[in-house]
């Protein structure tokens, strides 16, 4: 049996405080997108989880985040589980006055 993957896309400052555009990471069966962040802020540190966290465990209104092109909130939020081949995209919200 092949490895299950899901592919990572980091948009704007996000690609700037990870050093890279994506990544592909082995899943778990039931595996869900909180398990994801979880492991990459194991592998990108302190300034992903600040970034993407207001607090322990609540997402930054500043940053959207999609699965397979539609924002996670249509689902189950972070809690959603994801499916081999699945896209989560992290993209900062845009701003402005």
């Amino acid at each position: 049996m092949s490895e299950l993957q899901v592919k990572v896309l980091f948009l704007s400052i996000l690609e700037d405080i990870t050093g890279i555009k994506e990544i592909s990471l082995p899943i778990k069966d039931k595996s869900t997108i909180r398990d994801i962040i979880n492991e990459l802020i194991s592998n990108f540190g302190e300034e992903f989880e600040n970034t993407i966290f207001i607090s322990t465990g609540i997402l930054s209104k500043y940053i959207l985040l999609s699965l397979n092109g539609k924002d996670i909130k249509h689902y189950n939020d972070i809690e959603t589980i994801i499916q081999d081949g699945d896209e989560i995209i992290f993209l900062p919200a845009i701003a402005g006055g």
